[in-house]
């Protein structure tokens, strides 16, 4: 069993680690679980987490120069593609990816998978702030490898075979 945990506003996040092997980049991360959507998402705050190689994520959205140094990382990102939402359409980067969960007994599942990595805006731009809200996506191209449990009464989420 894969626990979940939910926020302070109900939504129900799985946290799972995510290793994109040709940027030689990995982290672990909140994914809002998103039934509505078709893949699993970084948006920029944690795409910035992801790339970043120091400490230059902390500052990227409030300093230029440290925006310009992982802007460089975002630069190594290939395969751009339209992907439409209910806030419209964006431009995301699909890159092959490795997501591992841990099960509430320590074993370890890993599956490979495309991971779409959000385009950054400009900096300074409204836009720019506004992709800091946006949540990263666990999407229903890895929800529908388990059975996902959604328990508000009993303040559980879970996923399992």
């Amino acid at each position: 069993m894969i626990l979940g945990v939910f926020g302070p506003d109900g939504s129900a996040y799985i946290i799972a680690n995510i290793k994109v092997p040709r940027l030689k980049v990995e982290g672990t991360f909140p994914l809002l679980v998103d039934t509505g959507a078709d893949g699993t998402a970084l948006h920029m705050r944690e795409a910035i987490q992801l790339l970043s190689t120091d400490a230059t994520a902390n500052n990227a959205w409030n300093d230029q120069k440290s925006w310009a140094k992982i802007r460089k990382r975002f630069r190594l990102l290939r395969n751009p593609t339209s992907i439409g939402g209910v806030g419209g359409t964006a431009t995301y980067f699909k890159e092959p990816a490795q997501i591992t969960f841990t099960h509430t007994g320590g074993k370890e599942e890993s599956h490979d998978f495309g991971l779409d990595i959000a385009k950054p805006a400009s900096f300074g731009s409204r836009r720019f702030d506004e992709q800091f809200e946006l949540p990263s996506l666990l999407g229903i191209d890895i929800i529908n490898l388990f059975r996902l449990v959604v328990d508000f009464p009993n303040n559980r989420i879970f996923l399992e075979h």
